[in-house]
Parts: C-alpha cells; structure tokens; sequence
C-alpha cells in the first residue's frame, strides 16, 4: 500500500514481490486493501499540505536571511554569507519565488499581395489540394 501511495506502478511492485499483476490485482481490489489504501493516501496528502505550509513559512525567514546580507549583516556565524545566501536562494525557490527567467520572443510578420495569394492556391492545386 505504501508503496502505492508513494506513486510505484503495481507492475513493480508485483515483480519485487515475486508474485504475479494478477494475484495482486486480486489483493487491490479486496474492500479491506481499499479502505486500508484510502486512509493511508489520506494521510499522505496530510503530510504534503504539511511540508508544503512549512515551507511557505520557511521562505519568509529565507527572505529576512537575505534582507539581513543585504544590509550587511551575517546572521549564521556558522555559515558563510555564500552559504547563507545560498540556503536561502534554494528555500524561496521550493516555496515557488525562483529567480525571474527571461524570455524572448521572436515575432514575424508577412504581408501577402494578391498575387502571392494566387501563386499559392496555384501550388497547392498543383500538389495534389483542393
């Protein structure tokens, strides 16, 4: 079950098991395994929504970490502003505040004359269109 929850395919876990899709199908389908299978994904996406609000109280203790080398001052005698600066970095980024990524976008434009049209339709006819 555990390993149904963590997301493997029952097609491996059958095999690690030695026994057959058929035979474990059987046991995935018995209403106990079904129950027993609900409460422990239950449970799973408890401990996700968890993680997933510490880390967003996490990012803000990131931000304030960076705030703090900014100014100039350290705030782990431990660790190296790198370190610090780092650790940080990588924190906001699992909240979902990554760096901004730069995108280019190339537009073009092709302005068709009435004969270019008409060479067109010709070429298409030619080939074998309507």
């Amino acid at each position: 079950m555990r390993r149904l929850v963590a997301g493997e395919r029952p097609i491996e876990i059958a095999s690690s098991l030695g026994m057959t899709t058929a035979r474990l199908s059987i046991i995935m389908n018995s209403p106990i395994f079904k129950q027993e299978l609900a409460r422990l994904s239950t449970g799973a996406d408890r401990g996700a929504i968890d993680v997933a609000g510490r880390i967003q109280e996490t990012s803000i203790k990131a931000m304030e970490i960076l705030e703090s080398l900014l100014d100039g001052r350290a705030v782990d005698k431990g660790m190296t502003s790198f370190q610090q600066a780092k650790l940080a970095q990588d924190m906001l980024d699992r909240a979902g505040h990554g760096a901004v990524q730069k995108r280019q976008v190339a537009v073009m434009s092709t302005v068709l004359t009435p004969e270019d049209i008409e060479e067109l339709k010709r070429r298409k006819r030619t080939a074998g269109g309507d």
